[in-house]
């Protein structure tokens, strides 16, 4: 009997060397902050993140809030700095 990678079709003869293959060439690097799924790339990720939690917040206390006009400032835990103007 053979397992067959569903990634890219490479083939062995123990489940554990395609085990072993998974983990070390198909290993998933991206890992979610909010659930910890894991992607193989950033799009994918982002892709989860912006479907899966759109209405969940950033897990920091440092939030960055765009005035349209006026200006940019960092709100954090009772400090408001100023960083810079948008024109």
């Amino acid at each position: 009997m053979k397992f067959k990678c569903k990634q890219c079709k490479k083939e062995f003869h123990r489940e554990q060397d395609l085990k072993s293959h998974m983990s070390k060439t198909h290993k998933k690097k991206h890992a979610c902050k909010y659930c910890k799924k894991s992607f193989d790339n950033k799009q994918k990720l982002g892709a989860h993140v912006r479907y899966t939690h759109k209405t969940k917040k950033p897990t920091t206390d440092t939030q960055i809030i765009r005035v349209p006009i006026v200006l940019r400032i960092s709100i954090n835990a009772n400090v408001i700095e100023v960083l810079g103007t948008e024109e």
